[in-house]
This record gives structure tokens, C-alpha cells and sequence, in this order.
């Protein structure tokens, strides 16, 4: 916890951090961790959300000297979501966009023929922050009410952009919520989004 040096040093353009022995001064917190791959997996669970939400950015993650990926910046959302979740999941998204007053709402959905067990394959992004919202969620079912079977669920990444001054981020310890100043036209905004890009696709057949 001591700083010895602050000097200017050479290093190519960007940030890294580096996490080393985190639990030293804790050591009671470890005894909780679960297996190192288990907590390598949360680890790149947040590393994905971040990169999903700032595909302008380069990203490479090592762990253990062992590097685990390296993504190139992409020019937009769909190209980065093809580099991360793969081009057959991509080419079977449509893109989203919206807009109600300074609500704008984009990302991408899955067309019916895509379709997942649980809804653990949507995401939501609000001023870029990872977030778990049921109304967004329910605002994105909603839009697919008569596209899927039952007990089906779509994927989708979707971004919400308004004033910071009509969001409370600070309403969950990890920062994992947030608290609309006006929920309803949100809910509005993704579902109306989500339905435009959906309109005229085919519903699933079993």
C-alpha cells in the first residue's frame, strides 16, 4: 500500500489492470471462492458485458499468463457481438432501434428460429451500465408474445441511453439495478423498439 515511485514510463496507448493476491489482507473472504475455473467464469462474465457494451474498444484478458481472449475494437455492436458470441448467433439477429422524447433505445434481438431454454440471454445496458431490470425484461417479452412457444425465450442485447439526471444508479449494492425516474415510458420505449424490429418476421413452429 505504499507508493515508492511516480514517474513518467513508456507503454502502449489504453489501461491495465492488473488483480494479484486479492485476498491476503482477507484471507477469511477466500475460504468462500468456489473452484478457480468457476471463478474464472464470473470473471469473464463481467469481461464480456463490459465488452459487449463498448465494442470501440480492444480487449485482452490473461489469466495466469495464459491468455484467455483478445478481442480487436469493432466498429459497432453487431460486429462485436459476432467476435464474441460467434457469426452463426449473429446472422440471426435483427438490430433494434428506437427513440420516445431523450429515451433512445438500440442492440439487437434474435429472430423466432432462435430461441433459449431460460432468460439468462438477454441483456440490458443502461447509459452503457450492465444492468437486471424485470421491467425491461418483461418489455422485451412482451414484443414476443405471439413470435415464440411457450416456455421459450429470445436473445437480445439491448441499449437504453437517457439523461443520467432520470436514472438512479445507485440503488443496488453491486450496481446490478437502477431506478427509472419515469419506468413507464422506458417500458414503452424498449417494447415499441423490440416490436418495430420484429415486425412482418414469421412466428416459430414446433
Amino acid at each position: 500500500g505504499e507508493i515508492r515511485e511516480h514517474s513518467e514510463a513508456g507503454c502502449p496507448v489504453g489501461t491495465s489492470l492488473t488483480v494479484d493476491h486479492i485476498f491476503d489482507s482477507v484471507p477469511v473472504r477466500k475460504k468462500f471462492l468456489k473452484s478457480d475455473t468457476t471463478e474464472q467464469g464470473y470473471c469473464l462474465d463481467i469481461m464480456n458485458r463490459i465488452a459487449l457494451s463498448y465494442p470501440e474498444i480492444k480487449f485482452r484478458l490473461v489469466n495466469n499468463g495464459r491468455e484467455v481472449f483478445h478481442l480487436p475494437a469493432a466498429a459497432n455492436t453487431a460486429e462485436r457481438i459476432s467476435l464474441l458470441l460467434g457469426g452463426d448467433f449473429a446472422s440471426q439477429l435483427v438490430p433494434v432501434r428506437g427513440r420516445r422524447g431523450d429515451i433512445v433505445v438500440s442492440g439487437m434481438a434474435s429472430t423466432p428460429t432462435l430461441t433459449k431454454s431460460n432468460s439468462r440471454h438477454l441483456s440490458f445496458y443502461v447509459n452503457r451500465r450492465y444492468t437486471h431490470d424485470h421491467l425491461l425484461n418483461h418489455a422485451v417479452m412482451t414484443a414476443y408474445r405471439h413470435l415464440l412457444e411457450a416456455k421459450k425465450y429470445p436473445a437480445a442485447v439491448i441499449f437504453i441511453d437517457l439523461p443520467p439526471a432520470e436514472v438512479d444508479v445507485n440503488v443496488h449494492p453491486a450496481k446490478l439495478e437502477v431506478r427509472f425516474q419515469n419506468p413507464r415510458a422506458v417500458y414503452e420505449a424498449v417494447l415499441e423498439a423490440v416490436v418495430g424490429a420484429l415486425a412482418g418476421i414469421t412466428p416459430a413452429t414446433a
